[in-house]
């Protein structure tokens, strides 16, 4: 994981694990912006991570919209 992408991360959880928030978003839709029309998974990327992973059990899935999951905390 390079510099950039780790400081992301640990501020991603460091700001989720502060604030929890209610509901949780994820784009699943093939070809997100900004990832050079490459299929880019985001819960398994953070889930890698075992602060992220141990913040993500307490969230269970909601619906799905077209191109986007919806999760809500426990």
């Amino acid at each position: 994981m390079s510099d950039t992408e780790k400081f992301l991360v640990d501020s991603l959880v460091e700001d989720v694990q502060k604030l929890p928030p209610k509901l949780v978003i994820i784009e699943t839709g093939k070809y997100k912006q900004g990832f050079g029309g490459r299929d880019f998974d985001f819960l398994a990327y953070l889930s890698r991570d075992s602060r992220f992973a141990h913040f993500w059990e307490r969230y269970a899935f909601l619906m799905e919209v077209p191109n986007y999951q919806v999760y809500v905390r426990r």
